[in-house]
């Protein structure tokens, strides 16, 4: 605790209700469901508080080339997330392979391909020395990442096991940080 170190850190949408929202976690889950998905969702946090964080996402998803043990999954995701000066726009195609083991389970494998788009309104930010960072007085403030997703997903009707890594590929702005 009184130790420090380097530390980088990301900022990824928050989903309310994990249970509902499996597939914007984990790309495995692609297909599995019974007939086609969609959904639609919103989260407003702090209720009250300026330029509080607000998350909006539409995914589908379905499944098709189903055969007595194995079926793919297909989908996308779409997703905004906004938190103060700083916006998020991302969208993915989602691909899923899911191979029955026995009678109860089944094991699917994921992948989530797709970019975010990172956006900052340097003119919503208040800094006591505005010009002591030139990365703040730069003109560009909208960046464009590809980003990787994956995961698996070991389920049967009533329980599951998932494991995800989501942004595989580290976003990098050149000479941004560097000392």
């Amino acid at each position: 605790m009184f130790v420090s170190a380097t530390a980088i850190a990301q900022q990824l949408p928050q989903y309310t209700y994990f249970t509902y929202n499996y597939i914007n976690y984990n790309p495995a889950v692609t297909g599995q469901t019974p007939c086609l998905e969609m959904k639609i969702g919103y989260r407003r946090q702090w209720t009250g508080i300026p330029e509080a964080p607000k998350t909006g996402y539409v995914v589908a998803h379905g499944k098709i080339g189903v055969k007595k043990r194995s079926f793919h999954g297909i989908g996308m995701l779409v997703d905004n997330d906004v938190a103060g000066p700083f916006s998020t726009t991302s969208m993915f195609a989602n691909y899923a392979f899911h191979l029955k083991l026995n009678r109860s389970y089944t094991l699917a494998s994921g992948i989530g391909i797709g970019f975010s788009q990172y956006r900052v309104n340097y003119g919503a930010m208040i800094m006591e020395f505005q010009n002591a960072d030139p990365a703040i007085n730069g003109t560009v403030n909208n960046f464009i990442f590809p980003q990787i997703n994956a995961g698996l997903w070991l389920y049967k009707p009533n329980q599951f096991y998932g494991f995800s890594v989501r942004q595989i590929k580290p976003n990098d702005i050149k000479g941004l940080g560097d000392s």
